[in-house]
C-alpha cells in the first residue's frame, strides 16, 4: 500500500539491509511524503545519502590507485555535482588535475578545499608541490610551511613531512643565495 507510512518505511529498511541504497532512499522519501514532519526518516535519508557518497568516494580512490583516471574523475564529478563542498572529493579532484598536468586547475581545487577546511594540510602540500615545480619557490615555501605547521599542531609526521622539511631547507638556502647574489650585484 503506497499510502501506508509504516509499510513504506519497512520496505525502505529491508532494501537498505540488502544494500539497495538508491531504492531504499526512494521508499523513505515516499514514506516522508506521507508524514513530512518525520525527523527520523529525514535523518535516515541523510545518513544513507552520506553513506552512498562515501562509497562513491572510496570507489574513486580505488580507481585512482588503479590508475583508471577517467573512472576516478567521473566518480568525483558525480559526487561534486550533488555536493560541491565535499572536502575529499575536491581534494581528489585536485590530485587528478595535477596528475593530468592541469596545474592551475589543480591549485584551484586545492584552494576550494582550503575554503571548506583551512586546516586541511594536504591541500597546502599539493599547492606547494605544484608551485615548487613551477619554480615559484617563495610561494611554495609559504604553503610548505603551512603544511608543516598544521602537521605539527596535530603532532603528525610521515614521509610527506620529512620530504617537506628537507625541501623547505633547500629552498630557503637557495632563496637566500639569490638574495645575496642580487644584493652583491
Amino acid at each position: 500500500n503506497q499510502n501506508n507510512e509504516v509499510a513504506l518505511n519497512g520496505i525502505a529498511t529491508s532494501l537498505y539491509k540488502e544494500n539497495d541504497f538508491i531504492n531504499s532512499i526512494k521508499y523513505y522519501n515516499k514514506a516522508l511524503s506521507l508524514n513530512p514532519s518525520n525527523q527520523e526518516i529525514k535523518n535516515t535519508i541523510i545518513s544513507i545519502e552520506n553513506e552512498v557518497e562515501n562509497q562513491k568516494l572510496n570507489d574513486a580512490i580505488k580507481f585512482y590507485e588503479a590508475k583508471d583516471y577517467v573512472s576516478a574523475n567521473a566518480t568525483i564529478s558525480e559526487i561534486l555535482e550533488k555536493n560541491p563542498n565535499n572536502l575529499y572529493a575536491n581534494y581528489y579532484k585536485g590530485v587528478l588535475l595535477e596528475e593530468a598536468q592541469k596545474y592551475d586547475d589543480a591549485i584551484s581545487s586545492y584552494k576550494k578545499v582550503l575554503t571548506i577546511d583551512p586546516n586541511y594540510s594536504l591541500a597546502h602540500y599539493g599547492i606547494g608541490i605544484i608551485l615548487d615545480n613551477k619554480e615559484n619557490y617563495e610561494e611554495a615555501v609559504k604553503h610548505y610551511d603551512k603544511f608543516l605547521n598544521l602537521k605539527a599542531l596535530k603532532k603528525e609526521a610521515d614521509s610527506y613531512t620529512d620530504f617537506v622539511k628537507n625541501r623547505v631547507l633547500e629552498l630557503k638556502k637557495y632563496l637566500e643565495g639569490l638574495k645575496s647574489a642580487n644584493g652583491a650585484s
